[in-house]
């Protein structure tokens, strides 16, 4: 498994096992060596090395699927330090990780424990393994390595982002760091003066928002080069250029991926509407009436479409609406009987939906429709309506509503504002469009 080069090794290695040789007749390979092509000593030859030195018992190592069991089961029995810099711990780590860079692990030993159980590990492997011959010669008994490092581990421990794609998307190398929590690949840099966003595996609406929040972030003229996997965001991409008067300079596709290239333009004047009160009608109200999962779905899929369009949202949350509103960890408050049952039967927050308009076969068709989601990698409810709060649109729960149902304000999210049928009017004047759901 990997990049250009992994077939060769594979071969070598498939007739090594066809000849029955052993793991440290594989150091003793003599391979074809030029310095653009590999290095001196071959990939297949250090395999070897790392596999006799755990077979001699010069290298306790510890793989993937252990250290997550360990992890899930017992995460506060074992000393877990990660040898990597400062800042790659910043960008990211393992739960419950401490940070003592190699460079100063010797003046730090004492720090650690030597009677529990200790775990190090950095982003392949070697430094990983010079801490391990470090700690064993300072005395400490029980050390493993985590072989592969952090990147083997993250990369075999998250969900794939391209299930639906793999057959199209060219292997390449990826860093942990530049993966976005739960929103796939998602890369911003720089080259040649064109600024790159990489969103190749997040679903519809992910590639517009990113797109929007990349294209916020830039100065006026400056060039954005995205490529997306959806195969929605070549249209998808015109359309919002047109809508928010950034220059599209190109839509190309390969082997699946889609390249636009973006050029910001300065925000054209507001026009004035002396219909609605001297402002522009360019704003969406959605009233989200149902709790069934998919209608919940394209409530805010389109809301954070018409977010990413440039336009102000306001979503009006109403009856079985207010459920995706709901914290899952909310106190527990004294209510009367009525609005204590309602509260226990219904579900808590977004992240809990699991009826379905059509085909919900008892709950059975909400999980299914849950795995589908997450194997395709489109988001989730919860993430949804966070992109929503983070893009600024408005919240609005309804009190009768909450009043009839017994929910109160503390077992609503944060971002959320309390209003009644006027307050939803109001927006709906304003509004170019008003959907109900």
């Amino acid at each position: 498994m990997g990049i250009d080069g992994a077939d060769k090794r594979i071969d070598v290695i498939a007739t090594a096992i066809r000849a029955g040789l052993k793991v440290t007749d594989l150091t003793e390979l003599e391979l074809a060596y030029a310095p653009p092509f590999g290095s001196a000593k071959d990939p297949v030859n250090i395999a070897g090395y790392v596999a006799e030195n755990v077979l001699n018992g010069s290298h306790e190592i510890i793989g993937w699927r252990d250290l997550r069991d360990l992890l899930r089961d017992a995460p506060a029995s074992t000393q877990l330090i990660d040898v990597r810099t400062p800042e790659e711990f910043s960008i990211r780590t393992l739960p419950g990780a401490r940070n003592i860079e190699l460079d100063h692990l010797r003046e730090r030993i004492g720090e650690l424990n030597p009677k529990e159980p200790l775990i190090v590990f950095c982003q392949v492997g070697l430094r990983g393994y010079l801490a391990y011959r470090i700690l064993k010669q300072a005395g400490f008994k029980d050390v493993r390595n985590l072989t592969g490092g952090f990147k083997t581990y993250a990369w075999a421990t998250e969900k794939q982002t391209s299930t639906d794609l793999f057959d199209y998307e060219d292997i390449r190398r990826r860093d942990p760091s530049e993966i976005e929590p739960q929103t796939g690949v998602c890369r911003v840099g720089v080259t040649g003066g064109v600024q790159t966003l990489d969103v190749t595996g997040l679903q519809c609406p992910g590639p517009i928002l990113k797109t929007f929040r990349a294209i916020e972030a830039m100065e006026t003229g400056d060039l954005l080069e995205v490529r997306a996997s959806d195969p929605a965001f070549g249209r998808d991409i015109r359309a919002w250029a047109d809508k928010t008067g950034h220059q599209l300079l190109s839509v190309t596709t390969e082997r699946g991926v889609i390249t636009a290239r973006i050029r910001k333009m300065a925000p054209a004047p507001v026009p004035v509407d002396a219909g609605t009160g001297g402002t522009s009608r360019d704003s969406t109200t959605l009233v989200v009436f149902s709790g069934d999962l998919d209608k919940v779905m394209a409530s805010l899929i389109i809301a954070n479409g018409a977010l990413a369009m440039g336009s102000k949202v306001t979503l009006f949350f109403t009856f079985w609406g207010l459920n995706v509103l709901r914290k899952p960890d909310a106190p527990n408050l004294s209510k009367p009987m009525i609005d204590a049952a309602f509260g226990f039967m219904l579900p808590k927050g977004a992240g809990r939906l699991n009826r379905l308009s059509n085909m919900n076969f008892g709950g059975l068709g909400g999980r299914l429709m849950r795995k589908v989601m997450g194997d395709k990698h489109v988001e989730t409810p919860a993430s949804l309506l966070a992109s929503l709060v983070d893009g600024g649109a408005t919240l609005v729960a309804c009190q009768m509503s909450m009043d009839v149902m017994g929910i109160r304000r503390e077992e609503l999210i944060d971002d959320v504002e309390i209003g009644g049928v006027a307050t939803f009017l109001g927006e709906a004047q304003r509004s170019a469009a008003t959907l109900f759901i």
